[in-house]
């Protein structure tokens, strides 16, 4: 007897479910890629980040200062036309003394009352005073400079010399106490345009403070700038004439120092430096 069995055929293999398998291990492989360069990128975006910040505080700053420098240097500039006009008045006035017909005469009395009188309406004269040819103050008035011998002074003897008008910088007077004074000194000639003697004058340099701190004053409100800045007015070799935080007048050098912008006087043109 023969049995015969059914023919049992194989299930058909699921190619589906094997690549949804290959599907999701591929996608946790990338997933562990990206997990892996997450804190890589974080670190670069930070880096950039800070990188924009410095770059954009560095351009702020330097535009700020660049403002800042730039008003000072514009404050120094006028401050500095302004003081140089006020010595063109000094000049002026000098050079018009040195032409007065009252210095022809003998009279020492006239010549004195003269002096005094010149002194009251421009009171930024410390001391006027009329020397001879021989370079002896014979009228003045101060009466600390009266018989005075100026021939060891630049100011007579460089006048005197050239027989033009003459401005000695900023500088203790020895006549005066060391006051420091600005000198300026004028030939005086005759009717018949001989050399008879000069026209001395002394600008007293707290005088020029009352004008320095005046036009500081000014620019600080027409400007808006704050107030907690150190200035100060030098002499072309560097001396310090003012200041407005120590007392250093006519004893320091900022160029000996080596203060750069004290180096800029050099210079014919107004700046800063950091």
């Amino acid at each position: 007897m023969t049995i015969s069995r059914p023919h049992m055929q194989s299930a058909p293999r699921d190619d589906t479910t094997s690549s949804d398998d290959n599907t999701a291990t591929s996608l946790i492989a990338q997933k562990k890629n990206l997990t892996a360069w997450l804190p890589w990128l974080i670190v670069a975006m930070v880096l950039v980040i800070i990188g924009i910040g410095a770059g954009a505080t560095l351009v702020v700053h330097e535009y700020l200062l660049n403002r800042e420098g730039d008003r000072l240097a514009m404050m120094a500039e006028n401050i500095a036309d302004q003081l140089h006009q006020n010595l063109i008045e000094r000049r002026s006035d000098v050079q018009l003394l040195a032409k007065a017909a009252v210095l022809w005469q003998s009279d020492v009395d006239a010549i004195n009352a003269h002096l005094s009188q010149i002194a009251e309406t421009y009171p930024a004269f410390l001391g006027l005073s009329f020397v001879n040819v021989d370079g002896v103050v014979i009228a003045s008035n101060n009466p600390q400079l009266l018989g005075q011998d100026l021939r060891g002074e630049l100011s007579w003897s460089q006048g005197h010399e050239r027989l033009t008008f003459d401005l000695q910088d900023v500088r203790p007077n020895p006549f005066l106490a060391n006051s420091l004074t600005l000198t300026l000194s004028n030939p005086v000639f005759g009717p018949e345009n001989q050399l008879i003697g000069a026209v001395v004058g002394y600008v007293r340099v707290d005088r020029m403070r009352r004008i320095f701190e005046a036009l500081v004053e000014h620019y600080i409100s027409l400007q808006g700038m704050g107030t907690n800045f150190e200035w100060h007015l030098l002499s072309q070799d560097g001396t310090v004439i003012l200041e407005n935080v120590l007392s250093h007048e006519g004893q320091a050098n900022l160029r000996d120092i080596f203060v750069p912008s004290a180096w800029m006087l050099t210079s014919d043109r107004a700046g800063y430096v950091e």
